[in-house]
């Protein structure tokens, strides 16, 4: 077997320590994390912020429904990662992409390679990032350890201590916040951008995000359920406009070839049960301009 053992560094407090003062630029560093690293306490660092101009050029969506999307991921989900890669491509055609290492492509940026300080995409329109940056777990605590000096671990269950989780969250957080800043732009305020983050994950509140789901965007994106979900609706609408009428759950599983069963699940799962959906189906048909979003649960 092999032993690590993870020990603290005292090389940057002592450094600045032997300076007359130090001057820290970092957009997502707080006080708390740098007194941890310099080893003295948050009340003896200065915090100066600046207040930028707000500028509503830059428009963050998060797309849901593709889970973490981790270096790991199934082929399944990388199919359907590589549909939405795909359309948001025929949308903004210098769209970049940032993934995990090994599931970049050539010309992609990568999680905690590009996805901070580099300026590799400051003149595209759009950047969409696919996965969580969790850092390693075992290696954030031993870092949270070395810092703190608080057992995590054997010790003490991670999912229950309350300050490690604060921990992995505000270093989960600040690595999007960092992805999210190589559009810069706040350099470019005349210009509309756009970032997309492809996973299910609490975005910070501060980057407002409007929410979407894969198959929204194509439905090649999305689950099998919500594809099959497309495929009935589909049916349902060609039935009515051959027939006059709205169709029978019976006509409607003759014609995908799934169990009445399966198919009553799934209008319960996406519009509230078969009743529910003729109500919708109604009011779609006596509103003059019909929009379908068929994929929310």
């Amino acid at each position: 077997g092999k032993l690590t053992i993870t020990i603290r560094n005292p090389r940057h407090g002592a450094i600045a320590r032997a300076a007359k003062w130090n001057c820290y630029q970092d957009a997502t560093a707080t006080p708390d994390y740098l007194g941890l690293w310099l080893g003295i306490s948050p009340q003896q660092i200065i915090t100066i912020e600046q207040e930028l101009h707000k500028c509503n050029n830059l428009e963050v969506i998060q797309v849901q429904g593709l889970g973490l999307a981790g270096k790991n991921r199934s082929d399944l989900c990388q199919q359907r990662i590589d549909a939405l890669r795909q359309e948001l491509q025929r949308l903004h055609p210098d769209i970049g992409f940032i993934d995990w290492k090994n599931k970049a492509s050539t010309g992609d940026g990568a999680w905690f390679v590009t996805s901070r300080g580099s300026n590799q995409f400051e003149t595209r329109g759009a950047i969409a990032s696919f996965g969580i940056p969790y850092t390693n777990i075992g290696s954030l605590a031993d870092r949270y350890t070395a810092l703190t000096g608080q057992l995590t671990g054997q010790t003490v269950n991670l999912d229950e201590d309350p300050d490690f989780q604060a921990f992995v969250q505000w270093t989960t957080n600040a690595e999007i916040t960092q992805a999210v800043g190589r559009l810069r732009s706040h350099l470019r305020p005349q210009q509309k951008l756009k970032f997309y983050f492809c996973a299910d994950y609490d975005l910070p509140a501060e980057l407002n995000a409007k929410v979407v789901r894969a198959v929204d965007i194509t439905p090649a994106a999305g689950t099998n359920p919500e594809q099959l979900w497309l495929k009935i609706t589909e049916t349902f609408q060609k039935i009515y406009d051959d027939l006059g009428r709205t169709p029978s759950m019976a006509e409607i599983t003759n014609k995908i070839g799934i169990k009445q069963s399966h198919l009553s699940k799934l209008f319960k799962q996406f519009a509230g049960g078969w009743k529910q959906w003729l109500k919708i189906f109604q009011s779609l048909l006596d509103t003059p301009y019909r929009s379908w979003n068929i994929s929310d649960p």
